[in-house]
């Protein structure tokens, strides 16, 4: 499902979906929409976030999908950001993407939410 800027409002008070994908041409709009997908998370009691940023050719992808399977002593839900600032995953990445996005459908509770 592909939502405009507009309609990520509406669409987050019913709820969240394990994934999203953020893109765009405006920075700016990328960015408050990750703040309202953060926010409403936070509301719904993720209460665990951690970061991976893609650097290079060479990033550890394996720590990622790690990260979506081991839970916190103190978080019952957890989101998993993955930053890609050149847009490009690579092949390795790409297939990891695709494991991602397969877990995260299968995650009936989402106890991990993949914001990438």
């Amino acid at each position: 499902m592909q939502l405009a800027a507009a309609q990520l409002q509406g669409h987050l008070q019913k709820g969240l979906r394990p994934l999203y994908a953020l893109h765009g041409d405006e920075p700016l709009l990328v960015q408050e929409a990750l703040d309202a997908i953060r926010a409403r998370a936070r509301e719904l009691g993720y209460g665990e976030r951690t970061v991976h940023t893609v650097s290079g050719a060479h990033f550890d992808w394996s720590a990622v999908l790690a990260a979506g399977q081991s839970l916190s002593l103190f978080a019952d839900r957890q989101m998993v950001e993955v930053r890609i600032p050149t847009g490009k995953p690579g092949k390795e990445g790409s297939v990891a993407l695709q494991q991602l996005a397969e877990a995260a459908a299968q995650d009936a509770e989402a106890a991990t939410l993949w914001l990438v």
